[in-house]
């Protein structure tokens, strides 16, 4: 029940400040992917690779995806980029099994009644959460889904956290960053730079610190679609 409410948005009773402002929240579809998330070490930084997929040519292209994906560039990595035909789900899956950091910029279907069903636009096919939770990768550390709805659970299965974001932790990654409501075509590289940044920082505390970090600044800014635009994004796993 906890998953469908955005309680680290929430307006404080003072000026202008939110829960994300005063408290580092993170979720978690079950205590054993926390502890799991906990425990096993973080990849040495020289061992750090990134996989940044699109949404394939078959969909309407999304507005400022060069942008966005210029901001994966923050992080020291070693990096590829899968794009239009070669944003197959097959090829996508193959790529994250070979990369500890993954970032998806696609359109992303909730489905309310049935979240197993939710899933994430491809070229000629879809990424699944039942895809996703039969593989088994071991060096995953980090995944950003900006795509809509990618952190959304179900409305039916109240006591269940599924989502296309939960299932990214389930199967491996520590960290995950999903979005709870639509993406803003035109906040999503803003964000996405922010996050990055404070990622390659050298203090980084990991991606639940780094989201509020990057939305701070953003209430403000001009092309926020509402000062409450930090609801829609969340993060699952380690919160350190």
């Amino acid at each position: 029940m906890l998953a469908l409410l955005p309680l680290h948005a929430a307006l404080l009773d003072e000026a202008d400040l939110y829960t994300h402002d005063r408290v580092v929240s993170s979720c978690i579809p079950t205590p054993g992917s926390l502890l799991y998330a906990r425990h096993r070490p973080a990849p040495a930084p020289g061992d750090t690779s990134l996989i940044a997929v699109d949404a394939g040519d078959a969909y309407p292209r999304l507005s400022a995806l060069d942008d966005e994906f210029a901001a994966t560039e923050e992080l020291t990595a070693r990096r590829n980029e899968l794009r239009d035909a070669q944003a197959a789900p097959q090829a996508v899956l193959a790529a994250l099994r070979s990369h500890t950091h993954a970032h998806l910029a696609c359109h992303g279907v909730h489905d309310r009644r049935g979240p197993s069903r939710s899933r994430l636009l491809l070229h000629t096919g879809d990424l699944t959460p039942s895809e996703l939770t039969a593989e088994r990768l071991p060096e995953a550390e980090f995944a950003y889904l900006s795509a809509c709805h990618s952190a959304a659970p179900g409305q039916e299965l109240v006591d269940e956290v599924i989502s296309v974001a939960s299932a990214f932790q389930l199967c491996g990654y520590r960290q995950v960053i999903g979005s709870l409501l639509t993406v803003e075509g035109a906040m999503a590289p803003l964000l996405a730079h922010g996050v990055y940044r404070a990622l390659a920082a050298p203090d980084s505390s990991g991606a639940a610190y780094a989201l509020p970090h990057a939305i701070g600044p953003l209430r403000q800014h001009p092309r926020a679609g509402s000062r409450c635009s930090g609801a829609r994004y969340s993060t699952a796993g380690r919160e350190g």
